[in-house]
């Protein structure tokens, strides 16, 4: 195996993992009861979202920054 090849295996290996361990912190996510307060801007989360989204850490717009990675 050449070094393109490793490095190509161990790339997807570390693709694997990461989707693994997000994977995993949504189901925990689920589990947990949502904030009230959003833990990026201190903003107030709507009951709406909080029963929507169980679990929901963050208020739509921070969701939103953090999903495009501007977060």
């Amino acid at each position: 195996m050449d070094a393109l090849d490793q490095a190509s295996s161990l790339e997807t290996k570390q693709r694997q993992m990461a989707i693994a361990h997000h994977s995993a912190n949504q189901k925990k996510q689920v589990e947990h009861t949502s904030a009230q307060i959003c833990i990026e801007c201190d903003t107030p989360i709507p009951e709406g979202r909080r029963e929507a989204i169980k679990g929901c850490q963050h208020c739509a717009h921070c969701q939103h920054l953090i999903e495009q990675g501007k977060l």
